[in-house]
């Protein structure tokens, strides 16, 4: 069943393994770009920690994890976020969230809300890498979700 949460979540997968891909060509990945994209992959593990009610681990949204770590931590969240969206019925996503912010305060949240913000979070942080990856001279992987979108239909036009 096609779901726009399902379409977001595999935009996502597909955007940070497009990222994952251009920073591994570089051999060794910017350390500006790499602490975003551990940045993301650290935020997207917490928030799914969260939905699911389980214990995130020692991690804070800046912890700093090496390439390996962030492809390996990467891979197991997006696959948490991908069978979350492609099994979750679609009135739980009104569904208040309780959790607790690494500050220690405790929040309340729609579960939509929060899955739409993981969504646009790593949009933007995605947005930052390509600034830093441009501005040391290194091609930039186009991360757009219609680049996506085309991919899948078969269409390879430019935006």
């Amino acid at each position: 069943m096609y779901s726009c949460l399902d379409r977001l979540f595999r935009h996502l997968a597909w955007a940070d393994q497009e990222i994952l891909t251009a920073m591994d060509a570089q051999g060794s990945p910017i350390e500006p770009a790499q602490k975003l994209f551990s940045h993301i992959v650290v935020a997207e593990h917490i928030w799914l920690s969260r939905i699911l009610s389980r214990d995130i681990g020692n991690l804070t949204p800046w912890s700093s994890l090496s390439f390996p770590e962030s492809r390996e931590l990467s891979g197991r969240t997006v696959a948490g976020f991908l069978d979350l969206v492609t099994s979750i019925p679609e009135q739980r996503l009104n569904e208040i969230v309780a959790y607790r912010t690494t500050k220690g305060d405790e929040l309340e949240s729609p579960l939509g809300d929060i899955l739409l913000h993981v969504v646009l979070h790593g949009s933007y942080h995605r947005g930052q890498i390509a600034t830093i990856l441009r501005n040391n001279g290194l091609s930039v992987p186009m991360t757009d979700f219609i680049i996506f979108s085309r991919q899948l239909s078969g269409d390879s036009g430019t935006a």
